[in-house]
């Protein structure tokens, strides 16, 4: 018998721990519709209105930076955003020692939210979750009328740059967050207590570039509407050059290097030596055209244009000395012609080339020893100013 009942109790402990749980869940749902009705609460009005600004403190974590454009002046980044502040009209008694109620984001559209936005952003799109069309937002209310709001948005935001030193350069881009319609009299905007308030994943990577650090700021901007509060994030960028060393310095170098092969041929062969100037005239013409394509129509010159007029000077003057050894070749070819007499001995002729010849190969003589030493001159200068920049 004590057997029978033992067995029929354990049957209904269950029974009356799921009409718990579920009493608990009525309850929670009431308290959820009750703290939002329309009779009572009012989300078109802030919180503490008539008492004070409204207090937003501001949480960031940097789940990826996607892109930095130097064409579109804009880099692309993925974050959570979460915003807190404290709406008395939330608070609530605790239920069955439940005293925070976490809500999907279909709640958002019945209590006040800030109207937050980015400043400087040219796009901005919220996530959407696997199972349905909601997006990636979580609030949750304590019972004291503490509210978080959290959601997970990607944004493209304007970042000017200065590109004078590029590709040595370092970038500084903002992001800018403000309230679109609250002044500082209604709304006042801060960072999280904490050294948490903005966070940079260590998943984080970029081909071009590193992230150097970053720094918070908040300031106060005067409109003709009023006063508003800004948050400013300023993230640094420094510039990799492992790309622009192997993709356009090495190149440059080793074009400018093959258009002094023709020093080193003969004066009467001009059609190689032509043929050859030619082909690097236009080869870093190529290389300098491809370059500046990626890159923004700017005004001022960049480091990177100094590197290659010199390089695309050095093989243009390259093709000028050939053609100068041509003339010389010319006219030597033809004061030989004017200058034969009938009668002239067969001893004399040798004499004449020889010494026209000797003149015509001391200028690929001096060429041998100007253009190398100039060139790495300025390869010499170059790079200091280089590692004086970045190291600056």
């Amino acid at each position: 018998m004590w057997t029978a009942m033992f067995t029929v109790l354990i049957a209904i402990i269950p029974i009356f721990s799921c009409i718990e749980d579920s009493a608990l869940g009525i309850k929670i749902s009431n308290l959820a519709r009750q703290l939002s009705d329309e009779t009572v609460y009012n989300k078109d009005i802030r919180p503490n209105f008539g008492d004070g600004p409204v207090v937003i403190n501001i949480t960031i974590l940097v789940n990826d930076i996607s892109s930095v454009s130097e064409i579109n002046m804009d880099f692309t980044i993925d974050f959570y955003f979460r915003q807190y502040w404290h709406d008395s009209r939330l608070s609530f008694t605790p239920i069955d020692n439940v005293d925070e109620l976490t809500l999907s984001g279909d709640y958002a559209r019945l209590i006040w939210l800030p109207d937050t936005f980015i400043r400087n952003s040219k796009s901005l799109s919220m996530h959407l979750s696997t199972s349905s069309s909601q997006t990636n937002t979580l609030i949750r209310i304590k019972s004291s009328g503490n509210v978080l709001y959290s959601t997970r948005l990607t944004a493209t935001a304007n970042c000017p740059m200065d590109l004078r030193y590029f590709p040595g350069d370092r970038q500084n881009c903002k992001l800018i967050l403000a309230s679109y319609g609250y002044s500082t009299k209604d709304l006042q905007y801060n960072w999280a207590p904490g050294n948490k308030s903005f966070v940079l994943s260590d998943l984080i990577f970029l081909p071009t570039f590193s992230i150097t650090g970053y720094n918070q700021s908040c300031t106060e901007e005067t409109l003709t509407t009023g006063t508003f509060t800004r948050l400013i994030c300023d993230i640094f960028f420094e510039r990799s050059l492992g790309y622009y060393m192997y993709q356009i310095y090495v190149p440059g170098f080793l074009i400018v290097v093959i258009s002094w092969v023709p020093f080193w041929l003969d004066q009467e062969d001009s059609h190689a030596r032509v043929g050859l100037g030619v082909t690097t005239v236009l080869t870093m013409t190529t290389l300098t055209t491809s370059t500046n394509a990626s890159l923004p129509k700017i005004s001022y010159i960049k480091a990177i244009d100094i590197y290659l007029f010199m390089c695309f000077l050095m093989v243009f003057l390259s093709l000028i000395e050939y053609a100068t050894v041509g003339f010389f070749e010319t006219k030597r070819q033809t004061t030989k012609v004017h200058s034969e007499p009938i009668k002239m001995e067969p001893k004399i002729q040798p004499i004449i080339a020889t010494n026209s010849k000797d003149d015509v190969s001391w200028i690929d003589k001096m060429s041998r020893i100007i253009f190398p030493t100039v060139f790495i001159l300025f390869n010499i200068i170059y790079v200091g100013m280089f590692i004086f920049i970045i190291e600056s």
